[in-house]
C-alpha cells in the first residue's frame, strides 16, 4: 500500500515537472519567433521605488490546444509568464515566472491576480517574521521547520479571525502570551 501512495505522489510530481517544462518551452519557443502568428496579450509596468526599478512583462496566451499536459489542469482558461527585472545600485537580476489560470486570459485581471499573490505571500512572510521571528529559526532536523511554518501560519489566521480585540497581528500574539482567557478565546476554547 505505501508504494501505491509513493507512485501517486510521484506521478503527481512527475505531471507538474511536465506541465511546467511544456508551459516554459512553450514561451520559450513564442519568444523565437517575437510572439508571430500566436494571439497573445501582452503588457509592461515599471515601478521605480526604494532605489530599484523593477520592470515586468506580462505575457497571456489563451490557446491552449497545443498543450498536451493541461487536461490534467481542466479549469485552465490561459497561460501566463512574467519577466521581471529588478536593477538595484547597478546590478541586474532577471526572473521568469509561469502561471497556470483560471481566467479567461484578460491581461488586467491576471496581471492584478499576479500581482495580488505576491503581495499576500510577502504581507504573511513579514507577519510570521516580525511576530514569530521566524527567519531566526534555525529547526533543521527532518521535516521540523516545514511543521513549524504550518503551526505559525494557523496561529496567525486563529489571530485574525479572533474580533473581540482590535489591535494588529502582533498585539494580538502578545496579548494572548500574557493572558491565559485571551488565548483561550482565541483558540476557541
Amino acid at each position: 500500500k505505501r508504494d501505491n501512495r509513493h507512485t501517486r505522489v510521484t506521478g503527481a510530481a512527475r505531471t507538474k515537472r511536465l506541465l511546467h517544462a511544456e508551459v516554459e518551452g512553450y514561451f520559450t519557443e513564442a519568444e523565437k519567433v517575437n510572439f508571430k502568428d500566436i494571439k497573445c496579450s501582452h503588457k509592461r509596468t515599471i515601478d521605480k521605488e526604494h532605489g530599484r526599478i523593477e520592470t515586468r512583462d506580462y505575457y497571456v496566451i489563451n490557446d491552449l490546444t497545443t498543450l498536451f499536459e493541461v487536461k490534467n489542469w481542466p479549469h485552465t482558461k490561459s497561460i501566463a509568464m512574467v519577466v521581471a527585472e529588478r536593477r538595484i545600485a547597478g546590478q541586474v537580476q532577471k526572473e521568469k515566472r509561469y502561471y497556470l489560470s483560471s481566467l479567461d486570459g484578460e491581461i488586467e485581471r491576471t496581471m492584478s491576480a499576479i500581482r495580488g499573490h505576491w503581495g499576500i505571500e510577502n504581507s504573511l512572510h513579514w507577519t510570521l517574521d516580525v511576530c514569530f521571528n521566524e527567519d531566526q529559526c534555525r529547526k533543521r532536523i527532518k521535516n521540523a521547520a516545514a511543521n513549524m511554518t504550518v503551526i505559525r501560519k494557523i496561529a496567525v489566521n486563529m489571530l485574525k479571525t479572533e474580533t473581540s480585540f482590535k489591535g494588529s497581528i502582533n498585539r494580538k500574539f502578545l496579548r494572548a502570551c500574557l493572558n491565559q482567557d485571551y488565548l483561550a478565546k482565541v483558540l476557541g476554547i
